[in-house]
């Protein structure tokens, strides 16, 4: 086994989305890639404890609330700048954007090497977004020993308005790979998920919108969202408007997303932008097609036609389109799993990635 190297990672609260399900996953498997890792969060919201304790029960020590009222908060910037220093961290690795501003600060006092990863690309929705955005791509370019994008496609655009630096990179996240691929029991009717954080931009109208052409060819199909957030009240009164409440469910945050993957027939992500979307490397590696539109990553992750089709954003005739075929046509939907899950194995598997941020960690370190 390598020598371990302890890296503290910070990340800006915990909402249930991908980011954090993907640091939860780092955090299973770092210890065998040489990583002694601890987390710290700059802010939890009291009903969000129990699922951060769940991700990150087996993780020793546990993270740490640093309490962040705000981003301007000066006593929670001074237990960042204590808990660096009491983590005897030799590598400070902050994820999204208001983290990387005050890690990128408090590594430089405390002299320990910074990396930062931004796991969005998207058009920022306010005022704040925009300035948050502006100040932590411009800190990290400059301050940063690395700025890590998690996708080609958000390298890219991040370059399209922002200067590139040197120390920017992409580092592709990864995903635990199940043994083996459970196979749905056959009868039961097709069940059609989309996991992901209740905000706009995710595609839960674009799917509510599609769903009654869907239904048109596959009378008992059923579509489940999987997830919490701001937008639930709208997403309930949109399926109810339309009289969907019988086939439409909103099943609120699950962690056990294994099992909610089990339990599918197939997966869809109608987003209008996405980085690398954790739920689709998840997909593929319980062997599960999907349906997801052609934006940022995605192309990336999803093979048309192979693992899976991809769609226009914003189109609900396209999307039901791909959504009839891969449930009517079962021998292109189990062709396309099966690519999948051998995609997944060559590609997504989060021990692969976690031996990548273990090297750069050591070449940080050893500079």
């Amino acid at each position: 086994m390598r020598a371990q190297i302890r890296a503290l990672h910070v990340i800006d609260s915990f909402e249930g989305g991908g980011a954090e399900r993907v640091l939860a996953t780092l955090a299973s498997v770092a210890n065998d890639s040489g990583i002694d890792m601890a987390i710290a969060v700059m802010s939890v919201r009291d009903e969000r404890r129990r699922a951060l304790q769940h991700l990150f029960a087996d993780l020793r020590p546990a993270p740490v609330n640093l309490g962040f009222a705000r981003l301007a908060d000066p006593r929670a910037f001074g237990r960042l700048v204590r808990t660096i220093q009491k983590s005897r961290c030799e590598v400070v690795h902050a994820h999204l954007e208001d983290a990387a501003i005050v890690t990128v600060l408090a590594a430089r006092i405390t002299r320990r090497p910074c990396v930062v990863t931004l796991h969005h690309v998207q058009p920022p929705t306010s005022r704040r977004a925009v300035m948050v955005e502006r100040i932590a791509i411009g800190l990290s370019t400059r301050l940063a020993a690395r700025l890590v994008f998690v996708s080609e496609a958000a390298r890219v655009a991040a370059s399209q308005r922002f200067r590139p630096g040197a120390n920017w990179t992409v580092i592709e996240n990864g995903v635990v790979l199940p043994a083996k691929v459970t196979t749905k029991p056959v009868g039961t009717s097709p069940q059609v998920v989309l996991l992901a954080a209740l905000r706009q931009g995710k595609g839960h109208d674009v799917a509510i919108a599609a769903w009654p052409e869907v239904l048109k060819s596959v009378p008992d199909a059923n579509l489940s969202f999987v997830g919490a957030g701001a937008e639930e009240t709208n997403l309930r009164t949109a399926i109810a408007e339309v009289g969907l409440a019988g086939s439409v469910a909103l099943t609120g945050f699950r962690a056990d997303i294994g099992v909610v993957l089990d339990e599918c027939d197939l997966v869809v992500l109608p987003s209008s932008f996405e980085a690398y979307p954790t739920v689709l490397l998840e997909a593929a590696a319980a062997g599960r097609a999907v349906v997801a539109s052609a934006v940022g990553g995605i192309p990336e992750i999803v093979e048309h036609g192979g693992t899976g089709l991809l769609v226009p954003p914003g189109d609900p005739s396209e999307l039901a389109a791909a959504i009839v075929r891969l449930l009517t046509r079962s021998d292109d939907r189990t062709a396309m799993a099966t690519s999948a899950r051998e995609r997944a194995e060559a590609r997504f598997d989060a021990r692969r990635w976690a031996d990548r941020l273990a090297d750069l960690y050591r070449e940080l370190r050893c500079a």
